[in-house]
């Protein structure tokens, strides 16, 4: 006998709650990211316990995102499936004289059991359905290329099917070149574009390793490499082709345990990239490093 309420799950990599279903809050809010800690949904999150707030609008750690909602009585609790966090659940009164009680509270958790469950076997679903496309995906994807001799069409081919593999704004292939005075350092050239403008402005654009630059770590440390909001950590990103990127992505190419380039990925949206999109994008490089050395040792012998 709550006016409405919001469900948000839990993600991970972000630290934050996504609202996926929104009930009469008098706006929807589905789509809303929270922070861990931020409002009573996040705070129930973040500490794993239930919250409960007499008044919302007075409430010292109301969430701005939620400020001018027409209600007074909130309670909050986290949803739990074997210890872990799923997400969290929140329902509102917007009538005054409305307190929610220690019953109100035990039967919300209650509720709250039963859903995390529910949507835990539910994602356990998804996620067997998901892997075995993602292998599918990446079998077609690797096939694709694997054939190809020429470093042009090579190069055309990991752009094309880098993004069945993982959907992105733009994207560069960009290969290794060290400095023969230097051992361990030179640069890494763009040699392929896909989503620009115009690709002729990124081709041939070099970042020198080591270097103020994200490309550096993802080299050095021969790991993928993931930056939430580019501009945030290198201001480089704000100004001239790369202006659009928020999100990056950047997974090393690795032959015989020497890496020879590196993949980049970019979304205009902060925050795109997860965990997963670097596994599939580093699982495809495996595949297609093999393919750039082929093509290039061909073209050496040509």
């Amino acid at each position: 006998d709550a006016t409405g309420g919001d469900l948000g799950l839990y993600e991970a990599d972000s630290d934050q709650l996504l609202i996926v279903a929104s009930h009469n809050m008098g706006q929807d809010y589905t789509g809303t990211r929270m922070k861990s800690g931020e409002g009573a949904m996040g705070q129930a999150a973040e500490t794993c316990e239930p919250v409960i707030v007499r008044d919302y609008q007075t409430w010292e750690g109301r969430s701005p995102q939620y400020a001018q909602g027409p209600w007074h009585a909130t309670m909050a609790t986290p949803l739990l499936a074997g210890g872990q966090l799923v997400g969290a659940i929140g329902v509102v009164d917007a009538r005054p004289e409305r307190q929610f009680t220690d019953s109100d509270l035990q039967l919300l958790n209650l509720f709250a059991q039963q859903a995390a469950f529910a949507i835990e076997r539910a994602r356990l679903f998804e996620a067997e359905q998901r892997l075995a496309q993602e292998a599918e995906t990446l079998r077609q994807a690797g096939a694709a290329v694997a054939d190809s001799l020429r470093m042009d069409e090579a190069i055309e081919l990991i752009l094309l099917q880098l993004e069945r593999v993982v959907p992105y704004d733009s994207a560069s292939v960009q290969l290794w070149i060290e400095d023969p005075t230097r051992p361990g350092e030179g640069d890494l050239e763009i040699v392929g574009g896909r989503g620009w403008p115009d690709p002729a402005a990124v081709v041939g654009m070099r970042f020198p390793i080591p270097g103020d630059n994200p490309n550096t770590v993802v080299i050095q440390q021969r790991q993928p490499h993931i930056l939430n909001d580019a501009p945030d950590h290198y201001p480089k990103f704000r100004n001239g082709a790369h202006s659009h990127i928020h999100s990056w992505l950047g997974v090393p190419l690795i032959v015989r345990e020497r890496a020879t380039g590196m993949l980049a990925l970019d979304s205009v949206q902060p925050h795109h990239f997860t965990s997963d999109h670097a596994r599939l994008a580093a699982a495809f490089a495996d595949q297609v490093a093999i393919a750039i050395e082929n093509a290039r040792l061909f073209q050496i012998e040509q």
